[in-house]
């Protein structure tokens, strides 16, 4: 007799929403891999017939996942309602597995209700429990973003932009996403690592202050998204989160989604930030585009640079 698992959660988002996480490539690479991995490419036909293919990159410690690479083919497809596929490792001997998920409308959101079925051990269902556990983790915090009873009801007043950068969005991404670029947009004197759950320490040469930030998400190419735990002299900033979401436009061009979420006109230092942020992100377009970053390089330059408004530095629309 086969194993199967069935895993249910409430996701605070509305239905329709909550079934584009499962079926857009884009919104897929958002969640759909365990523990610190991260989906590095997906490609959906989303028709009876079709197929889908998720190429996983990172850490394997959650899962302990047979390969790097899973697909298969839709079997049913009611849109908002359900989806059902199969599932497997592509050059691996385990047998496909069949994968439904219902959508069902709740006071609180979307009930997901994950059906696995076909294992034929009870160890690969209890690794593949693991797994889907942990994805379905971050669909409850990507989930998040779109509650009307959440941190994005105030979306509105968060500091964002989006910018257009004439760069690649993988050049775009390890200039935000690695320490090295890091050092060369925002501050020379970074410490720590990029990867998910690790930190990184921001320090600013003639300040007596320092910026600890944790890694939450990172999708390469795609979304990054990082958590203040502790801004020495701006204690505001603690528990706020900052976000890079790219979008591809051509393969030379792409668009930055940037948000700042918890950073609104109410508090005190907003005018203080806002033209820091201003500045940064036109130190990214200038250091992608031009590889020139313009990074904080002490008080004196600071003031004379970003205070000043020199029109040298690219301008960013709202």
């Amino acid at each position: 007799m086969s194993e199967k698992l069935i895993l249910k959660r409430v996701i605070k988002a509305k239905r329709q929403r909550v079934f584009e996480a499962w079926t857009n490539p884009e919104l897929m690479k958002r969640w759909l891999a365990p523990g610190s991995m991260f989906v590095g490419s997906a490609t959906v036909d989303l028709r009876v017939g079709g197929s889908y293919l998720i190429e996983m990159s990172g850490g394997n410690e959650i899962g302990k996942c047979v390969g790097r690479a899973v697909g298969g083919t839709y079997k049913r497809i009611i849109p908002n309602q359900m989806i059902s596929f199969t599932w497997g490792w592509p050059g691996n001997t385990t047998p496909e597995t069949l994968v439904t998920v219902e959508f069902r409308d709740v006071e609180n959101g979307t009930e997901v209700i994950l059906t696995h079925e076909g294992f034929s051990n009870n160890d690969d269902c209890d690794k593949h429990r693991e797994g889907w556990l942990g994805c379905l983790e971050k669909l409850r915090d990507f989930g998040q973003e779109f509650s009307p009873n959440s941190r994005a009801a105030d979306a509105a007043e968060d500091y964002s932009k989006q910018i257009t950068i004439h760069a690649s969005r993988d050049l775009v991404f390890d200039a935000i996403a690695g320490v090295e670029g890091i050092r060369a947009w925002w501050t020379p004197l970074v410490s720590g690592t990029a990867t998910v759950g690790t930190e990184l320490r921001l320090e600013f040469e003639g300040l007596d202050e320092y910026i600890l930030l944790q890694i939450d998400k990172v999708s390469p190419p795609s979304f990054l998204q990082w958590t203040c735990l502790k801004h020495s002299d701006l204690p505001e900033w603690d528990g706020t989160k900052i976000a890079f979401d790219l979008q591809a436009l051509s393969k030379e061009i792409c668009e930055l989604r940037f948000r700042h979420a918890g950073l609104t006109p109410k508090l005190t230092c907003y005018g203080h930030c806002k033209i820091g942020w201003d500045h940064f992100l036109a130190s990214i377009v200038s250091y992608v585009e031009r590889g020139i970053g313009m990074p904080f390089s002490g008080p004196k330059a600071w003031h004379e640079n970003v205070q000043g408004h020199f029109v040298s530095s690219p301008v960013l629309p709202s």
